[in-house]
């Protein structure tokens, strides 16, 4: 999930470079910045992944959800709470909630009583 802070910057750049009036791309068939439908579309998974952790901060945490991705070779496991403490142990707990329980929640519609 490192990468998508920086192509979702340079995708809405040209965007909005390319779209401007005059432009031979100007009626372009999206009216939206590629970020925006990206943010209500998308979801980024991360198990190993500091840079990626360390970009929440920035760029928010609604798009964002940790997997251990067990029983496969390059999951965490048995070490995955080592791995989440190094990677968005310096998130507010709120943070935290939203990447590792809640947006998943949102996202399939999850019954999941408190």
């Amino acid at each position: 999930m490192g990468w998508a802070p920086f192509a979702l910057q340079q995708y809405d750049y040209y965007y909005r470079r390319n779209t401007k009036p005059g432009h031979p791309n100007e009626d372009f068939k999206i009216s939206r910045l590629p970020s925006e439908i990206f943010e209500d579309h998308i979801y980024l998974t991360f198990m190993d992944d500091f840079v990626g952790g360390q970009t929440l901060q920035y760029c928010g945490d609604k798009n964002c959800m940790w997997s251990s991705d067990y029983p496969h070779p390059n999951m965490t496991w048995p070490n995955s709470r080592a791995f989440l403490a190094r990677q968005i142990g310096n998130l507010d707990p709120e943070k935290q909630k939203r990447v590792l329980a809640q947006n998943c929640i949102d996202l399939y519609g999850l019954d999941v009583k408190a």
